[in-house]
């Protein structure tokens, strides 16, 4: 699944993570002699799921904090076997992986669209 097919198919949980996203963007400006203008500016425009489809497609791992703020916990390990070069995530509390990936930032993709899952059940 895309990135922008994500987004659209958990559009609650894209809300949260859209909000999270933009006020540590709007936290990043720290400039005294800037006014409130820019920051409400920025949130009434919000941001676009083409401009978070790029976080997500860039740097899955970014979400991280966003799930982990929502008791959303994620975390990739390599396969328990030397020979074999497999990720696996899991979601939560480690209950159980998802294995056979053959690269962490496939992993890591894999365990965001189970996240979003998850944080859209729970609103």
């Amino acid at each position: 699944m895309t990135a922008i097919e994500l987004l659209l198919k958990y559009p609650k949980a894209t809300e949260v993570v859209k909000a999270w996203f933009l006020e540590k963007m709007i936290e990043s400006f720290t400039d005294p002699e800037a006014d409130d203008t820019f920051n409400k500016y920025l949130r009434e425009t919000g941001m676009s799921n083409e401009r978070m489809s790029t976080v997500i497609t860039l740097n899955p791992r970014a979400l991280f904090d966003v799930f982990d703020e929502n008791k959303i916990y994620i975390e990739v390990v390599p396969s328990k076997s030397p020979e074999e070069e497999l990720w696996a995530f899991s979601t939560t509390f480690g209950e159980s992986y998802n294995t056979n990936f053959l690269s962490r930032k496939s992993a890591e993709t894999a365990a965001i669209e189970e996240a979003f899952s998850l944080l859209e059940a729970l609103l």
